[in-house]
C-alpha cells in the first residue's frame, strides 16, 4: 500500500515555456519588492511601546509584533550600521579593507574583539540570559 502511494508517476503540470514565464514573473516581483525595501530603508519605526512592542514595517505596509522580528529589535543596544558595536568605530578602514564581522542579529564587531568574545554577540547573549532568568523565576 505504501509502495502504491509513492510509486505512482504523475505528470508534471508545467511545460518549459510556462516555467520561463513564471521565473520572469517571480523576478519582477522580487525586484519590485526589494526596490520598495531599499526606498523605504530606515522608515520602519516603533508604533507602540508595551510589554511586546509593535513596529510599522513601511515596505510591507504592516504592523508587526516585536516577537516576530530578529533579536536586534529586542536588545537594549541597537546595531549601528557600518560600525563596531563595541567601540562605535567604522569597520571599514585601510582603503576599504573589511576588518569586522556582521552577525545575523546585525550587531557587528572588529574581528579581533569578536574572537576575544568567543564568537558571541554580547548584547544578544545578555537579552537571552535575562529572558531565561525571567522564565525560570516565573516557573519557580
Amino acid at each position: 500500500m505504501l509502495k502504491d502511494i509513492f510509486s505512482k508517476i504523475k505528470k508534471y503540470p508545467y511545460i518549459p515555456s510556462t516555467l520561463n514565464y513564471l521565473i520572469k514573473k517571480i523576478a519582477v516581483f522580487l525586484f519590485y519588492h526589494f526596490q520598495k525595501v531599499f526606498i523605504t530603508q530606515g522608515q520602519s519605526h516603533l508604533i507602540k511601546q508595551k510589554c511586546y512592542s509593535l513596529y510599522k514595517l513601511v515596505a510591507l505596509n504592516a504592523i508587526i509584533d516585536v516577537k516576530c522580528l530578529s533579536t536586534e529589535f529586542n536588545t537594549e543596544y541597537s546595531p549601528s550600521p557600518n560600525n563596531c558595536d563595541l567601540y562605535n568605530q567604522p569597520l571599514i578602514a585601510n582603503n576599504f579593507i573589511y576588518d569586522g564581522k556582521v552577525l545575523i542579529c546585525e550587531h557587528s564587531y572588529y574581528w579581533k574583539y569578536f574572537t576575544k568574545l568567543k564568537y558571541q554577540c554580547i548584547y544578544c547573549k545578555e537579552y537571552y540570559k535575562k529572558g531565561i532568568i525571567s522564565n525560570v523565576k516565573s516557573f519557580l
